[in-house]
């Protein structure tokens, strides 16, 4: 007989929303640091540095919500799969 899972449904769902929030908050701010740095109107080396880097960060941003993209599909798979392992132990067990 497979084991059964310690971890309950509301754990994963209180875990998926955890991820979803980061998503949010990370989508949110890149927006909001994208309108700032777009809204600079002085030039120079400085706002040329500040766009430089922005552009690496916006990027690297980007790469994380793909991941995090990922793991909450990753996680919401698990918790269809265990659940629904733990329903087939329950019927047939």
């Amino acid at each position: 007989m497979a084991p059964k899972t310690t971890i309950d449904p509301a754990t994963f769902d209180r875990v998926i929303g955890q991820h979803e929030d980061v998503h949010v908050y990370i989508t949110t701010e890149r927006s909001r640091i994208a309108d700032e740095v777009a809204g600079v109107t002085s030039t120079g080396n400085m706002v040329e540095s500040l766009v430089t880097v922005h552009g690496g960060w916006d990027t690297d941003m980007g790469d994380i919500l793909k991941s995090l993209e990922r793991m909450i599909g990753l996680l919401k798979h698990a918790k269809e799969v265990l659940v629904g392992q733990d329903e087939g132990a329950t019927v047939s067990g």
